[in-house]
């Protein structure tokens, strides 16, 4: 896919034993492949607020609650 209208939203910090800080941003696409792969952005994830993981952390929710 390609990314248009990319807003940079800022940090996340997860803390899992390790702290690790992972960029937020928002975009607009037209399409993407159900069977997207890439070892580079393995992590990458797209939640809409009908559609993401369960639970979700104290930040990821506050995440999508303002920017989903």
């Amino acid at each position: 896919c390609t990314a248009r209208n990319v807003t940079w939203l800022g940090l996340v910090e997860v803390e899992d034993g390790a702290t690790h800080f992972g960029g937020v941003f928002a975009c607009e696409v037209d399409v993407v492949a159900a069977d997207f792969q890439s070892d580079e952005i393995g992590a990458v994830g797209i939640w809409q607020p009908d559609n993401h993981p369960s639970p979700l952390g104290e930040s990821d929710a506050a995440l999508l609650n303002r920017f989903g």
